[in-house]
């Protein structure tokens, strides 16, 4: 019997040769439910070759614990901003919390400002903590 993939096909390429298969991990009761969910939902939206392949091994490791921790609860803003260890999970720094925070800050600018044509935002980048 072929087994439906954890994610889809046309994100393999992302992946390298990466092969994980959903119902091997939940036959064997490796994870559960809502843990299982939030992965799948990471993995659908983080596009990062290095952050995927950290939630993938987690999975393989059958790491419930790091996993429920990393994409359990959201990173907060503070007022000095978004600031947290990088790594993958939503509860840290990563492309996919960065874009979900812009989003929501052009969202809420657009409600806030309704009536001004044009709106312009810059958004910086630090490169200090990315290793080459």
């Amino acid at each position: 019997m072929d087994r439906p993939l954890l994610f889809p096909s046309f994100v393999l390429p992302w992946l390298g040769f990466f092969e994980v298969r959903l119902l091997d991990f939940m036959e064997a009761g490796h994870l559960s439910s809502a843990t299982q969910a939030l992965v799948d939902k990471w993995l659908a939206w983080d596009k990062n070759e290095t952050t995927r392949k950290e939630v993938v091994e987690l999975v393989a490791k059958n790491d419930e614990a790091t996993l429920s921790k990393a994409l359990s609860k959201r990173i907060a803003f503070g007022t000095a901003g978004l600031r947290g260890r990088m790594c993958a999970g939503f509860a840290f720094m990563n492309e996919v919390t960065v874009i979900q925070a812009a989003q929501g800050l052009c969202r809420y600018s657009m409600k806030l400002m309704s009536k001004i044509q044009l709106l312009i935002a810059i958004i910086g980048t630090s490169k200090t903590l990315i290793k080459p």
